[in-house]
């Protein structure tokens, strides 16, 4: 791994094309594969022809051994993220180069100084120069593109690795922010069928799955999480919140409680367990979940006002302007709804759900 990166990251400063966010590390790398043999086996010559000439050439032998340390801390040898290489590791190895770079025109200069008039020679090597910038320029326009936003970012880095679990997650989250549910759950099949052994990947397709109300695909999917993850709170979450649908509540209780067991500062998972049982009868472990809820995650506006409509029913009023009040400073779409004869919102108009 550590040779065939330092042939990648040679060739990415040589030829910055075909960029990409994230190349990512092969669950089981195949070290004979021909493209890291071929690597490995580049950087080895490299370095042999660097050390013969060390003497003639002492420049190059030291600009690349600098270039080379500083290259070490991402080589892999110990290993610190998911990807294998990323163009960013290249900037500063690429400055120690420099000099090496600055020293051969120089070198250059001289030469065609002697072979050549003065003037044609600065025409000779300034054309060249300029060239040279004027392509940099072109790639770093079409290069730079892809940041534009996450959608066009994440298409890029798919384009150079089509199965990557990472990059279609990214992907997904882009699209399900642009609104594109269905290119969404397009993103969600192939990153279970690219990495079936994701627990993330089963979880996020059984979210969407669950809110487009595909209720037998959402548990299959929460299901297969928890077979490969028995402790994932987010699954047991959406379990409880697929059982509460179906008016299982009993079940719902369950898997809500058994996240927040796993869990306990699952603001989300106490948030719905608070809600089912205000729905249930429950007002004392109503409250204490929503008080849980809220602590954790002071900006759930849904919390918040659940929260009021429970002091409300129960008769507290002064304590149900206050969260009502806080509701609506964290979500102003809810001022509609409290607006009935000069006072708040009419608990029994209170929105809510599970989340």
């Amino acid at each position: 791994q550590a040779g065939y990166a330092v042939a990648f990251y040679s060739g990415k400063s040589v030829v910055p094309a075909d960029l990409s966010p994230l190349y990512r590390l092969p669950e089981h790398p195949a070290l004979i594969a021909w493209p890291v043999a071929a690597g490995f086996a580049a950087v080895l010559l490299a370095g042999g022809a660097l050390f013969l000439l060390r003497r003639r050439i002492p420049a190059a032998a030291a600009s690349a051994a600098c270039a080379a340390v500083l290259l070490l801390p991402v080589l892999g040898f110990a290993q610190s993220g998911p990807q294998f290489a990323a163009d960013r590791y290249t900037y500063l190895p690429a400055a120690a180069l420099a000099p090496l770079v600055a020293g051969a025109l120089a070198r250059l200069w001289a030469v065609l100084c002697v072979r050549l008039p003065a003037r044609l020679a600065g025409v000779v090597l300034g054309s060249a120069l300029l060239l040279a910038v004027a392509g940099s320029a072109g790639r770093t326009r079409a290069e730079i593109g892809m940041w534009r936003d996450g959608l066009t970012l994440w298409t890029r880095a798919l384009a150079t690795d089509p199965d990557s679990p990472i990059a279609l997650n990214n992907r997904w989250h882009a699209r399900e922010d642009s609104g594109d549910a269905d290119g969404a759950l397009a993103d969600y099949d192939r990153a279970v069928f690219a990495a079936p052994g994701s627990v993330q990947a089963r979880l996020s397709r059984g979210t969407l799955l669950a809110r487009a109300g595909r209720t037998p695909a959402a548990q299959a999917d929460f299901e297969a999480a928890l077979a490969l993850d028995p402790d994932s709170p987010e699954a047991h979450n959406g379990l409880g919140n697929l059982r509460k649908a179906a008016g299982d509540a009993d079940g719902a209780l369950r898997a809500y409680s058994r996240a927040i067991a796993v869990k306990p500062d699952y603001a989300d998972a106490l948030y719905n367990r608070g809600l089912l049982r205000s729905e249930t009868g429950d007002a004392a472990g109503a409250r204490r979940d929503f008080d849980a809820a809220i602590r954790i995650a002071p900006d759930n506006a849904a919390a918040w006002h659940n929260r009021g409509v429970l002091r409300h029913r129960q008769g507290d009023m002064a304590g149900a302007l206050d969260d009502y009040a806080r509701a609506l400073a964290l979500d102003p779409s809810l001022e509609p709804a409290y607006r009935k004869a000069g006072l708040l919102a009419d608990p029994a108009a209170a929105p809510g759900g599970s989340r």
